[in-house]
């Protein structure tokens, strides 16, 4: 045979295997497509169930209040907030080399050198000068690893607007993964593909995809993040992702699927923050902590009168294990506290077994009469505390002094 003969027969060849290669790609994306739904409209309706959660707390009376939410996100979208008077919210998840590679042999090279290390979404119009909670979902769902985080590569779905909300925010996944495992950027080094994941694991691989940019400004009006005798201010902007893809081949550790949040709202300096969280147990610690240092004596009346009476125990007892409250609060939260017991005794076994709980009392046998005999000595308590603080203050008049 000749020799350009030869060359023209290896010139066919190597088309032919392109566009078998290319065809093979086409239809693999094709098949793709039916095989991994994306859950979107799931994602869609759980993005509005956590929008009406923070309005709910953001509209509440309430200093300091809390929700825990079920949530579910499919591993293509990414919830994201934006504060009030902010057009960006940045974050850091990108491809890195492995998964660049990966990416760049199913796109021909176009996203091998596309990611930078702190990407930014944009507010959309809609917003205004609001907060903004925000839903985006992938454009190019066939992605290797699902690595692509870019805010190119998304799509807006929606935006719920939060009026009352000033800042809105998650704790810091690196200093988070430290505090709760001694162990810096745990969480990331932790996402691995691995038979049978430890609990570790899981959390980790949890937490790493709330991947917000630290804030490089302290958020002086927000509380500190307490959890132990660890006490810093490590926030960031609120970027959570259904799949926030931290090494090559590691789609199937990462993703968030359905969790608990933790959501919360802090009025201080006259703004209203808003922090979404996992809901991991320290958060209970988080929480108590918290009410004990930013509730109001006014807050447990507020509870009392909506009959909440769970969370008016819970609330009274964290002021009053607050060692800093003023007498003026002692004794108001006193008075409430007695009523609320009162209010209990007159309730069903299990509202009492609730309550008992709210207060970090162990189950007694004769509930109704342990829960007389507790008012009875809040009261007592409060009318000496009256004596030194409050001028015998008439508001005892509101608590029998027998039940």
């Amino acid at each position: 045979m000749a020799k350009g003969a030869v060359t023209v027969t290896v010139l066919l060849n190597a088309i032919g295997i392109i566009l078998v290669l290319i065809l093979s790609f086409s239809a693999g994306r094709f098949i793709f497509s039916f095989i991994v739904p994306s859950d979107s409209q799931a994602s869609a309706n759980n993005f509005q169930a956590l929008s009406s959660a923070i309005k709910q707390l953001s509209e509440d009376s309430y200093v300091f209040s809390t929700q825990r939410v079920p949530f579910y996100i499919d591993d293509y979208s990414v919830v994201v907030g934006f504060d009030n008077n902010s057009r960006y919210s940045y974050h850091d998840c990108y491809s890195n080399t492995a998964s660049q590679v990966g990416n760049a042999i199913l796109t021909f090279g176009t996203s091998l050198l596309s990611a930078k290390e702190d990407d930014v979404f944009t507010k959309d119009a809609s917003c205004g000068d609001d907060a903004c909670l925000c839903l985006y979902t992938m454009k190019d769902k066939f992605r290797f690893a699902k690595s692509s985080a870019k805010s190119s590569n998304f799509n807006l779905v929606s935006c719920s607007k939060l009026p009352d909300v000033d800042k809105i925010i998650t704790p810091s996944y690196k200093q988070l993964c430290t505090v709760m495992n001694n162990k810096p950027d745990f969480c990331v080094k932790q996402s691995s593909v691995k038979v049978g994941l430890s609990e570790e694991d899981k959390v980790a691989n949890f937490v790493a995809n709330f991947r917000g940019k630290e804030r490089s400004q302290a958020i002086a009006e927000y509380p500190l993040f307490e959890v132990g005798d660890i006490k810093t201010k490590f926030y960031a902007d609120a970027v959570i992702f259904g799949h926030c893809d931290s090494g090559f081949l590691n789609s199937i550790t990462s993703s968030f699927q359905s969790k608990s949040l933790y959501v919360e709202k802090v009025r201080a300096e006259g703004e209203t923050g808003i922090m979404i969280a996992g809901d991991f147990s320290m958060m209970d610690d988080r929480k108590l902590s918290l009410l004990g240092k930013l509730a109001s004596p006014d807050d447990v009346k507020l509870y009392l009168d909506s009959l909440d009476i769970v969370d008016a125990v819970e609330t009274a007892t964290a002021i009053l294990s607050n060692s800093y409250r003023t007498q003026e609060d002692q004794f108001k939260t006193l008075v409430y506290l007695g009523m609320a017991f009162e209010k209990a005794s007159q309730s069903s076994q299990e509202m009492m077994k609730k309550v008992f709980a709210a207060a970090n009392i162990p189950e007694v046998l004769d509930m109704e009469g342990a829960l007389k005999k507790m008012a009875d000595a809040r009261y007592q308590w409060a009318k000496d505390l009256s004596l030194k603080c409050c001028q015998n203050s008439p508001l005892l008049s509101e608590l029998p002094q027998s039940l």
